[in-house]
């Protein structure tokens, strides 16, 4: 049993720093997302900025190349990413306006067999109840666009100030990368090998996540986007994207994607035999890739289970938004390893 005597200036001291802390988490909450994103970018890209620092001595012009470099990597596809699905969803909104106003087909099958599949497309083409909700999902969709575009061009001075928080965190944190790792570990209340283990879970959490889940997900999203390109798909991209995001989740995956898609191409006529095949075959390399490459690279650097991975990801995103993907299941994980050192030490926590 440990006791800790404390006097009236230790507990004056603590109040003030409980004060300030308060204080400076209202002055620092606008960006709060900012400075976590900073801080797991750093982590990402600090093995990059260590080899490059190898070739450029200096370390100030070594920081500053490898933050450029990044916010490169943000701002481009982010911007063409956001370009392209505003034109793919203003080209739904036109085309589903002609289609109701002109009483043409929702659905684009040339279907005249007397078929479930072709009975199936034709009640919804001519449904008076899917047309209804069909007009106000367009409707919706409108507005939608309207309203984000216009978000979009308002917050451009906000997006910038994050753009440099990030900047100049990120080029901070390369630079001091080596003291904040050791502050890190002597700010732990914990034995040595407990200190190595936790932080060491962080370091598998972030490398499992973002090279077994993110880069997984990123290639499974732009093989779903090259596929839906090729078929001739209008919303290639949205489609490609959203097998990305189905990717992280476990049991369900791109395929729930991919798969309708090459059944709804298959029976359509046409060359549509022909698109399903190659909607089939880029699916069955995005598969191996989801079982085989990701049990590989996750088995090789870490060991989280998935199901914490899959809610860690999608509470993450709903919390802490696109930097919630690392965030979620990084902090699942620091809170099972913590458990876990506390069962084995408790006596080390009695006070």
């Amino acid at each position: 049993m440990i006791c800790i005597k404390l006097n009236f200036n230790n507990y004056l001291f603590i109040a003030f720093l409980v004060v300030l802390t308060y204080i400076s988490y209202m002055i620092l909450k606008p960006f709060i997302i900012v400075i976590l994103s900073s801080f797991v970018i750093a982590f990402i890209f600090y093995p990059l900025y260590k080899k490059v620092h190898k070739k450029i001595r200096n370390e100030n012009w070594c920081a500053f190349l490898i933050s450029f470099l990044i916010i490169v990597i943000i701002t481009v596809p982010t911007i063409f990413v956001v370009n392209t699905l505003t034109q793919e969803a203003s080209g739904i909104y036109s085309d589903l306006t002609i289609k109701l106003s002109e009483d043409e087909n929702l659905l684009e099958f040339g279907c005249d067999k007397d078929t479930t599949f072709c009975n199936a497309v034709n009640g919804i083409n001519r449904n008076a109840r899917v047309r209804f909700y069909v007009s106000g999902a367009v409707t919706n969709l409108a507005s939608s666009i309207t309203r984000n575009t216009s978000s979009i061009l308002f917050s451009v001075p906000k997006r910038i100030i994050d753009l440099l928080i990030i900047f100049l965190l990120v080029f901070f944190l390369f630079k001091g990368g080596n003291s904040i790792w050791t502050l890190s570990k002597d700010l732990l209340p914990l034995k040595g090998e407990n200190k190595f283990k936790l932080l060491g879970k962080f370091s598998d959490t972030i490398n499992g996540v973002v090279y077994g889940y993110l880069v997984i997900a990123f290639v499974e999203a732009f093989l779903g986007w090259l596929a839906f390109f090729i078929v001739g798909s209008k919303i290639a991209l949205l489609l490609g994207l959203i097998m990305g995001v189905m990717a992280m989740i476990p049991m369900i995956g791109a395929p729930i994607i991919w798969i309708p898609a090459a059944i709804i191409y298959f029976f359509s006529g046409g060359y549509g035999p022909v698109k399903a095949l190659v909607l089939i075959v880029i699916g069955i390399i995005i598969a191996i890739l989801d079982i085989w490459g990701r049990a590989e690279i996750i088995g090789k650097r870490t060991d989280i289970h998935p199901a914490v991975v899959a809610l860690g990801v999608l509470g993450g995103i709903v919390t802490f938004g696109p930097v919630g993907v690392v965030i979620g299941p990084l902090v699942l994980s620091l809170l099972l390893t913590s458990i876990e050192i506390f069962q084995k030490e408790t006596n080390s926590f009695k006070i």
